[in-house]
């Protein structure tokens, strides 16, 4: 039965999504209508930014009409932490998707966009959605955090993943195809921990991005657009910490974080390298990961496929993250962090300048 309902969503999502897509686009062409470009896209020709419109309806429509269909409330259904209804968690996948939908249409820096990212993540933290308590390593006793530092942590792992998705949407099907194989992870982790709500959502989105990737993969018809790479991202932050949330926060919290690993890595170095060269960490350039892989030789089809490699292997590592016992969890991240070394490495960010002077330093102290 769970089998069929879960299908029934997911081919509800992927229908709903591709006639609303190709609704968009039949409609774009035949006005020849584009949106503006986007210094994050190696574009050769203009396309419609569109798609995530279509990504909207199509992940949210099954979700209402289950409520419908059920007789029940669509807010229980969508419980989040300790939220009393659905209703904030809706208005704020709105609200980041409006948002987006309106960077499409004129254009928005990354200040104009930040104050309401903050504003919106504020909402569910005001609401519940929070980050209250972090396990340490090798003691049974969860540490309980300060309402200050759980605003922190929380407004920053969502405004921060947001971000991270808008960001590595490159090129075609990157940023659907990580949010593809990160939701499939998260929807691993939910029946795991039995977290059905979240399990529904994954689902559904899983649906949406498979319906979405026909027309975005190489060569590409339409874009999902801010519009789709801030919802997708809010949608992955948001659900990452609910699907995690059987286990005590410390110890789950490394599942989302290897699973997201390559969306992190990539934001990470951004910010990183920008401020290294003393330049704005929030303004664009065309160093990411796609970009570094590109200037290897490799085409556009290739670099896709590798960094879908790339993300199925941190997938693949977070999902057994939450398998194995406690205290090898501290193995696991380590070996993260030595793949995060060899993909620098790998990538020459920065030629491993950083880490020569750290070494030089700790040298002349020494000496």
């Amino acid at each position: 039965m769970k089998i069929i309902f879960f299908f029934s969503i997911i081919s509800a999502s992927f229908f709903i999504t591709f006639l609303t897509l190709k609704y968009i686009l039949n409609y774009v062409e035949r006005n020849n209508i584009t949106t503006r470009t986007n210094v994050n896209q190696d574009q050769k020709e203009l396309r419609s930014r569109f798609g995530g419109i279509g990504i909207f309806i199509g992940f949210l429509s099954p979700l209402v009409l289950i409520s419908i269909l059920s007789g029940s409330d669509i807010f229980a259904l969508f419980k989040i932490y300790d939220i009393s209804g659905f209703d904030f968690y809706y208005l704020s996948l709105f609200s980041i998707f409006l948002l987006g939908l309106i960077d499409d249409l004129i254009g928005l820096n990354a200040w104009q966009k930040l104050p309401p990212e903050i504003f919106i993540a504020s909402l569910l933290f005001a609401n519940g959605f929070a980050i209250k308590i972090i396990s340490i390593p090798f003691s049974d006793s969860p540490l309980l955090l300060s309402l200050p530092v759980s605003y922190i942590l929380t407004i920053l792992w969502i405004v921060g993943i947001t971000n991270a998705m808008n960001l590595i949407d490159g090129i075609d099907g990157l940023a659907g195809g990580i949010g593809l194989i990160t939701s499939v992870s998260f929807l691993v982790i939910s029946f795991l921990n039995q977290r059905p709500e979240s399990s529904i959502l994954s689902v559904s989105m899983i649906g949406a991005l498979l319906a979405f990737m026909i027309y975005n993969l190489y060569p590409s018809r339409i874009y999902m657009g801010d519009s789709g790479s801030l919802l997708l991202g809010f949608f992955l932050a948001t659900l990452s910490l609910k699907a995690s949330s059987k286990a005590s926060f410390g110890i789950s919290f490394m599942v989302p974080i290897i699973i997201l690993f390559i969306p992190i890595f990539d934001t990470g170095l951004s910010f990183l390298r920008r401020i290294m060269k003393k330049k704005n960490p929030l303004k664009p350039d065309k160093e990411h990961i796609h970009h570094m892989l590109m200037l290897k030789g490799n085409s556009e089809k290739k670099v896709f496929y590798i960094i879908m490699a790339w993300t199925m292997i941190f997938s693949i590592l977070g999902v057994s993250s939450a398998l194995i016992p406690k205290y090898y969890r501290i193995i696991m991240s380590g070996a993260v962090m030595v793949l995060g070394v060899i993909l620098v490495y790998y990538l020459k960010y920065f030629k491993l300048r950083i880490f020569y002077k750290i070494f030089k330093l700790i040298k002349r102290k020494k000496i």
